[in-house]
């Protein structure tokens, strides 16, 4: 493998180096945040929705049942 060359001196080359990989690793750490944060949002709504839906049939079931019975009385 051909080892590349660099016309700039060393020390600005590790300087860019070090910069670039710290802006790397800063914008992955703010991703994983972001990500993390979504991931959390998704489950929570998912998890009303399944409440709420449970609240919703089980209103139905109820109402129902009182019709069943008003209809029984007439």
């Amino acid at each position: 493998m051909q080892e590349k060359k660099y016309k700039s001196p060393l020390k600005k080359l590790v300087k860019f180096f070090e910069e670039s990989r710290d802006k790397w690793k800063e914008k992955y750490v703010e991703k994983s945040k972001e990500l993390k944060r979504v991931t959390n949002r998704i489950y929570d709504l998912e998890t009303r929705k399944e409440h709420w839906k449970k609240r919703a049939l089980e209103a139905e079931r109820k109402l129902k049942e009182s019709d069943i019975q008003v209809k029984k009385k007439s």
